[in-house]
């Protein structure tokens, strides 16, 4: 899938957009400020939950002011989706079929870091692993082997305490 504008997750694990960098893929006549406020507030978006304000400094051409400050807008994916469907472009359509199939492509590698049960004491069912989110795997023998190594060491080390 190519890269229309740029999915990077945060420290919460959470996927969020630059909101300048949307607004420019959208191609948003309207001036970056004007247009993400006058979306805030038509939709409802709530600071701190679906976006973050982040001043960023900016060089400029101006000898008396070298660097200026400007505001942006780090956005969750789900706000990303809902602003590029009601910008209602076909550059819009496009960036919220591509935000829909980012989340898509991150639950599944989520799933798969899940992690996976490789022994267990007591025998449980599949629905049970199934419910706790596990998969079952098949141990060779010698896996079998290292890990009843392992649980004896285990069990003769508390022994001795």
């Amino acid at each position: 899938m190519n890269e229309l504008v740029k999915v990077i997750i945060n420290k919460s694990g959470n996927q969020t957009v630059n909101g300048r960098e949307l607004h420019e893929f959208l191609k948003v006549e309207t001036d970056y400020n004007h247009w993400i406020e006058r979306k805030i507030k038509k939709y409802g978006f709530i600071k701190n939950t679906d976006f973050i304000v982040i001043i960023q400094k900016k060089s400029t051409n101006n000898p008396k002011n070298p660097v200026t400050t400007q505001q942006n807008h780090i956005l969750e994916i789900d706000m990303a989706k809902e602003l590029s469907m009601a910008q209602n472009t076909e550059s819009g359509r496009e960036a919220r079929k591509y935000f829909i199939e980012c989340t898509k492509e991150y639950k599944l590698k989520e799933q798969n870091q899940k992690p996976r049960v490789l022994f267990f004491e007591r025998e449980r069912t599949d629905e049970e692993w199934i419910e706790e989110g596990y998969e079952r795997k098949l141990l060779t023998v010698n896996e079998v082997i290292q890990k009843s190594s392992l649980i004896e060491l285990k069990q003769n080390k508390s022994k001795k305490y």
